[in-house]
């Protein structure tokens, strides 16, 4: 479990976003950050049509400086994570402004037994499943719960549950199987690592367990070389700019295009 958290993590799979109820609130510097949160990547406050993204305080000393006397405005320009809250600096003077964390969250055991009574109907095209003698009203973390409609009349690809509500489901994405009804389906947890990779946990404990419990270090190179080959394939396929926020220092800056050679320059 150690493994997948940090493989999780390191690539960015357990990103979520999370706005506070209300938001700001006039004289209100402190706010419950999400339950589920591990650490937030961007703190955000908007202000009308203004998104700020408001800079973390580097140490609690710095804080305590900021709010020697109590100060208010509605633009933001530092934050400061407490135990299960943030504080906004300056403290807010309106109320209503947008606050939206961008985090990533806890990882937590699978522990859902898969889902399968009654049958549903799904539309091509469309993100709304519904469902025929089911009792979806005990599944809960609607957002962990996956769902494939069995074939051969499904598509028998997974689909990330947004909502369920009665014997409605909304998908994330609309589906692209064929249309039906009276479709047999199932509902569970998937690993948030992609499927190619779901074995790299494994081979991790493996090499661990061969290692310091029975010792057999040529079956523990084994399982560290299945490890370290698949974690550079991941690495590559999903390390990128374009699959994660963590952009690399050494990119070259941006050059702006007003800046042309004029004729015999």
């Amino acid at each position: 479990m150690d493994s997948l958290r940090y493989l999780t993590t390191k690539f960015f799979f357990n990103e979520a976003s999370y706005t506070v109820p209300g938001g700001t609130i006039a004289g209100t510097q402190f706010y419950q950050v999400p339950f589920n949160m591990k650490q937030y990547e961007t703190f955000t406050i908007t202000v009308g049509n203004i998104r700020y993204l408001v800079t973390e305080v580097p140490d609690r000393a710095f804080w305590e400086k900021l709010n020697t006397v109590p100060y208010s405005s509605d633009i933001p320009q530092y934050v400061f994570r407490y135990q299960n809250q943030v504080g906004v600096f300056p403290i807010p003077a309106s109320s209503g402004n947008t606050i939206t964390f961008n985090f990533k969250r806890r990882i937590k055991d699978l522990s859902i037994a898969d889902y399968t009574t009654g049958t549903i109907s799904v539309t091509n095209g469309s993100a709304t499943v519904t469902g025929s003698g089911t009792s979806w009203t005990n599944l809960v973390n609607a957002n962990d719960l996956w769902l494939q409609v069995a074939g051969p009349l499904g598509d028998n690809e997974w689909y990330q549950i947004s909502s369920i509500s009665g014997s409605t489901i909304t998908l994330f994405n609309q589906y692209q199987g064929v249309t039906g009804s009276s479709l047999t389906y199932t509902i569970g947890e998937v690993s948030l690592l992609p499927e190619d990779y779901q074995d790299l946990p494994i081979y991790r404990a493996l090499q661990v367990y061969f290692t310091t419990r029975v010792v057999d270090l040529k079956r523990a190179q084994s399982f560290k070389e299945l490890y370290d080959i698949g974690f550079e394939k991941l690495s590559s396929e999903f390390g990128s700019k374009s699959y994660s926020v963590a952009i690399s220092a050494g990119i070259d800056g941006v050059e702006n295009p007003n800046l042309f050679l004029m004729q015999g320059q």
